[in-house]
């Protein structure tokens, strides 16, 4: 075995190890690196230290050091080989170890971690000079690092912490100070500013101001008056001047402050920028936008000016330089804010563009002070609608936090994805906020556990965020899961498990689940009462969600009396005449209309419109939705045209209102408005209505639904059957992905599209929806519910056009028990019945049960003599057909004279010219040809074929009456009709119903073809009609 193939069988041996101890592989790459040792695979062993690097000194090791992961390869010396294997075995270790500590002073910013690594690292004198220049490079690394962690040590923060945590760490930080240098050291004087910076972050003005006078005391007696120590106490102090709400005085002190600055500094110096920064800052809180921009407009002229004899630079290593960097930032992120309030949305814009850029070469000990400039711009720019500008900085913030804090517990990457899911709510991006808060929600759960109530309430506003989704499903586990481990971890925070269970009420509700919306409901009500009594605003809109729930559940007095306490509490407390009693009003009034309470709907109704007239702050928005439900009042009421008047009137409102967006009150009333139309059946007023509404609304939402079925419906009214199931489609899957295959609303949406794909002719597609359908349906519906029963019938006719007779006779025969347990006896019913009998008359007569072909034939035609009588079309054609099944069974002169029957009558009802007046003619030549009378039988059936052309059935029947009667010619000529029937029914949209029929007409040809001994060409159609069996089967 050669090298090559060793090393294979040792990769193949850690796999089999590494199997046998069951271990997975978490990332690391330590345990293969174990096992490749015990195996003497040294090739092995470089290369995985080469892929995985430091990632092996993991925290489980005693110490995590180059040291201790190099003496697992101790186990390689036992091997007993010569001085060559050694040599390359030392070369291995000092590999190895080099490589770890190349890579641990490139990355490491942990100062222990690399004390722990130069402990361990071997100064023995048979070191190399490489290894000694890398400990004095780790060495010099540690070093860094310290300084690095005492700087930020002695500063605001990197954000890892919290304001409130610094502020305790500083004080300790400072007591000791205190201890050791005393309290007036410039050390500590310095700690102090840092402190009453974190104060004044929290909004704790007055002990930072206590604290600034102190150090202002101290610098002044201490430093000479041109000190920039001293300078930044002055700009301190106009801060928390303004903190204080003392505007004028910082004003007036900013610019005594400036004029010492320029008269100290000069113009072009970083001092004089934070003072002027600060000096704007007073001009813009005292409402003067424009002297705030010129302030520091004139700052930054100055400096383009002359930037380029300075050196601009984030660093302060190098004393003689200026470091303009900060300075500049700060003064960019107020001057963008000012730009925004004096409107100037333009210049806002231009300058936020290079904010973000500050984040790209950035220190710890400035990173929080950064990032909470940087959140407060964003929130401006979002204050002043200009999402888009904002939208960068926010993202640019999540970037670099969690670039600098990875996956660690950190304030400012929690705050960051917060802010940033918050913008897109306000942008009403409910997608993008839902991805935004699934990180934060992951990240939380990762850094302070899945039951901490900050991560709780990150769930919460998740579950609301995908509500706006549509993502009702999802929404509602999201919460169960909240709930859960609320009961688990925070049992006696009732209002807690209160305000979960009122929002389970709402997104259960939408869904169609109401038995546990109601249960959810109530608890939450109670809860409320108890703990806030009964007319607390949490209370009455809990009220509201139940009261909606139970109107929706059939419980009409229950909610209406929630509703209507509603109503009065909330009047008392606002008056009649507030946008909060127009609410509750509303409501009541929609659960009256669903309780068919007309007449109390109407007073409601009215009342409701009195108080969107004449309530404060009124608009056209609030009367259109009053409009809507007085509109709604009307149309049960009867009054469609009253109704359809003031659904104008609405629609007429919101887009006064509206300003060109629709809203979703708009929507509302267009569908509504739709909806009427259709029902009048003026479908060139409804189909435009709909479509705006489709384009306009949101995927899966209410409005689209509705619009997308109005316009199936539309469609097959207008004979646009394929675009019918489009739509249909469209609203169908929208309902699964919102409520489920199960939900009511579904099972509705997809009853509509069977129907229409039933209607195209694409029967398989059929067959499977309705087998579908029906299994939802006898699991939630029960077995002869009305949509159950309706999805039955459909299959009643799709199993004939598949040849399904079996499958046919069985539903046809329980769905006669259903009609028959019903004891129909209105003439649409009886109808219905004659139908199912006349349909189960073809399937037994398709299977050969000729006698109980002959009995429903019979049990059809006395429904039909009863309900409509022997002239009715309909009657004589049962009669023709069950002559017919007579005609099997060998009762002739019965068949005979009922035809004769039909004839007679047929020519008393009907004019000479109309067709219907050889009804008895296809079953009479059907009669003739079993009587061996095949001259008579090819005239009847040339007179059926004649008044009908497109009956394929009729034209291949004459077909093979001629050829039985051996015409072979004269077949021919007829099938050339019954071929271009064939080809012209199956170029249609569908064409699955005319695949059969092209079948029959090939083997009818064949047939002929092979009769007249043209053999070559029978087989040549028999290849084809299989070739295209095959296609349709692909």
């Amino acid at each position: 075995m050669d090298k090559e193939e060793l090393y294979q069988w040792r990769l193949v041996m850690e796999d089999i190890v590494l199997t046998l101890l069951d271990k997975g592989d978490p990332g690391h790459g330590r345990t293969r690196l174990h096992v490749a040792v015990q195996l003497g695979n040294r090739r092995r062993v470089v290369e995985l230290v080469e892929q995985q690097g430091q990632r092996m000194l993991v925290a489980d090791r005693e110490k995590q050091t180059p040291g201790a992961l190099v003496e697992d390869l101790d186990v390689l010396d036992k091997s007993g080989e010569d001085d060559a294997y050694l040599e390359e075995l030392r070369q291995l270790r000092e590999y190895v170890q080099q490589k770890l500590i190349d890579e641990a002073i490139e990355r490491s910013t942990n100062p222990e971690a690399l004390e722990n690594w130069l402990d361990d690292y071997p100064f023995s004198p048979e070191a190399s000079e490489e290894n000694r220049h890398t400990a004095a490079g780790l060495q010099v690394a540690l070093e860094n690092l310290k300084f690095e962690r005492e700087e930020m040590e002695l500063s605001v923060g990197d954000g890892v912490e919290s304001m409130e945590e610094r502020e305790v760490k500083l004080r300790n930080v400072l007591e000791l100070q205190r201890q050791r240098l005393g309290e007036t050291d410039l050390t500590t004087l310095r700690t102090i500013t840092v402190l009453y910076d974190v104060l004044a972050y929290q909004g704790k003005y007055e002990e930072a101001k206590e604290l600034h006078q102190t150090v202002l005391a101290e610098r002044q007696a201490q430093l000479p008056p041109n000190h920039i120590d001293l300078f930044e106490s002055f700009v301190d102090k106009i801060y928390i001047t303004c903190g204080l709400g003392k505007i004028q005085e910082a004003n007036d002190y900013a610019i005594v402050v400036s004029i010492s600055a320029f008269d100290t500094f000069g113009s072009n110096h970083p001092v004089t920028f934070k003072v002027e920064t600060a000096r704007a800052c007073t001009e813009s809180l005292l409402g003067k936008y424009e002297e705030a921009i010129k302030i520091q407009e004139a700052v930054l002229e100055l400096y383009n000016k002359t930037s380029h004899n300075y050196v601009f630079s984030g660093s302060s290593k190098d004393n003689n330089c200026l470091d303009f960097y900060n300075p500049l930032f700060y003064l960019r992120a107020s001057l963008t804010l000012d730009y925004c309030r004096a409107q100037r949305f333009e210049a806002a814009a231009e300058l936020a563009k290079l904010l973000p850029h500050r984040l790209r070469d950035i220190k710890h000990k400035e990173l929080f002070e950064v990032f909470d400039t940087l959140v407060g711009v964003a929130t401006g720019l979002d204050h002043f609608g200009q999402h888009e500008v904002s939208e960068p900085i926010l993202v640019a913030l999540v970037k670099t936090c969690l670039e600098v804090h990875g996956k660690r517990k950190s304030h400012v990457t929690h705050t960051a994805l917060k802010r940033l899911s918050f913008h897109y709510r306000l942008r009403c991006m409910w997608e993008k906020e839902a991805k935004w808060l699934q990180k934060l929600v992951d990240y939380l759960q990762s850094t302070i556990g899945p039951d901490h109530m900050d991560t709780i309430r990150q769930k919460r506003d998740l579950a609301t965020a995908l509500e706006k989704c549509g993502s009702w499903v999802e929404a509602t586990l999201l919460q169960e899961q909240v709930l859960k481990v609320l009961e688990q971890s925070f049992p006696g925070d009732t209002l807690e498990l209160a305000a979960v269970k009122a929002t389970l009420c709402k997104t259960l509700r939408s869904q169609d689940q109401l038995e546990k919306s109601e249960v959810y409901g109530w608890e939450a009500v109670l809860t409320y009462r108890e703990e806030l009594g009964d007319d607390h605003q949490t209370t009455l809109d809990a009220e509201h969600q139940l009261g909606l729930t139970l109107n929706l559940a059939a419980k009409s007095d229950e909610a209406i009396d929630l509703l209507r306490h509603r109503v009065n509490s909330t009047a008392r407390s606002h008056g009649e005449f507030h946008n909060e009693t127009r609410i509750a009003v509303q409501t009541l009034c929609s659960a009256l209309l669903r309780a068919r309470r007309l007449d109390e709907a109407e007073v409601q109704a009215k009342r409701c419109l009195n108080i969107s007239s004449k309530v404060p702050d009124t608009n056209d928005d609030m009367v259109s939705v009053a409009l809507y439900i007085l509109a709604r009042c009307k149309e049960l009421q009867g009054k469609v045209d009253e109704a359809r008047a003031l659904h104008v009137a609405s629609l007429e409102r919101s887009r006064a209102h509206a300003g060109g967006i629709v809203t979703s009150d708009m929507l509302t009333s267009m569908c509504a408005l739709a909806r009427l139309y259709l029902e009048a059946a003026d479908y060139a007023a409804a189909e435009p209505l709909a479509r705006e509404v489709l384009a306009a609304a949101t995927i899966d939402s209410e409005p689209a639904r509705l619009a997308a079925s109005y316009l199936g419906q539309i469609c097959e009214e207008t004979d646009r059957n394929t675009e019918a199931v489009g739509h249909y489609r469209a609203a169908a899957e929208s309902s699964r992905r919102v409520f489920g295959d199960a939900a009511e609303t579904t099972l509705n949406h997809l009853q509509y599209l069977l129907q229409a794909v039933a209607a195209e002719g694409a029967m398989t597609e059929a067959f499977e929806l309705a087998t579908e359908l029906l299994r939802w349906q006898r699991e939630t519906q029960g077995e002869y519910h009305e949509g159950t029963m309706e999805t039955k019938k459909d299959l009643i006719f799709i199993y004939p056009a598949l040849g399904f007779w079996p499958e046919a006779e069985l539903m046809q025969r329980d769905v006669l028990r259903f009609m028959e347990a019903k004891q129909p006896k209105e003439p649409e019913e009886l109808n219905d019945a004659c139908i199912l009998l006349e349909a189960l008359v073809e399937s037994c007569g398709k299977q050969g049960w000729m006698n109980e072909a002959e009995a429903f034939g019979r049990r059809a035609m006395d429904f039909r003599l009863a309900s409509v009588g022997i002239e009715d079309e309909a009657t004589l054609r049962t009669l023709a057909a069950l002559a017919r099944v007579l005609v099997d069974v060998g009762k002739i002169d019965e068949a005979e004279g009922m035809l004769d029957l039909v004839q007679e009558t047929c020519q008393h009802v009907f004019d000479v010219d109309d067709s219907d007046r050889d009804i008895a003619h296809p079953a009479r030549a059907y009669l003739r040809f079993k009587q061996g009378r095949v001259d008579e039988a090819i005239a009847l059936q040339r007179t059926v074929v004649t008044n009908d052309w497109d009956n394929l059935d009729a034209v291949l029947f004459l077909v093979q009456l001629h050829e039985k009667l051996g015409d072979y010619e004269e077949g021919a000529k007829i099938m050339r009709r019954a071929n271009s029937v064939a080809f012209s029914n199956s170029q249609g949209a569908s064409g699955e119903l005319e695949k059969t029929g092209l079948l029959k007409v090939f083997i009818q040809d064949i047939r002929l073809k092979t009769a007249t001994r043209d053999f070559e060409h029978a087989v040549g159609m028999g290849k084809m009609a299989l070739a295209r069996t095959e296609k349709w089967h692909q």
